[in-house]
């Protein structure tokens, strides 16, 4: 199963402050952990490096990851980034946040 444009929410820290968002899509492995995937449209440098890239996304992903998990009581076991004008051009596409 898969879900697209998820809407994500995740408390900060007092009675009104959260971050909110919309995850690009969600689905389900076999052994039912959840995958996220986040598009991203950045225009990266030929000689520029996606782990850098991936870097500026890694709290983004870490507060989706916290979210969905809150909301579905399920693990999420992968958080993949997409650059998707690399895709285009033909070159590395995803990267996995650490």
């Amino acid at each position: 199963r898969c879900w697209r444009e998820v809407y994500a929410s995740v408390p900060l820290g007092g009675d009104r402050t959260a971050l909110e968002g919309f995850i690009d899509l969600v689905f389900e492995e076999e052994d039912g952990t959840l995958t996220i995937v986040d598009y991203k449209t950045d225009r990266i440098p030929t000689d520029g490096s996606l782990e850098d890239a991936a870097a500026l996304y890694r709290p983004q992903l870490g507060a989706y990851t916290a979210a969905a998990e809150r909301a579905t009581g399920r693990r999420v076991g992968k958080a993949v980034l997409v650059f998707a004008r690399r895709a285009f051009e033909g070159r590395l596409t995803t990267t996995r946040p650490r």
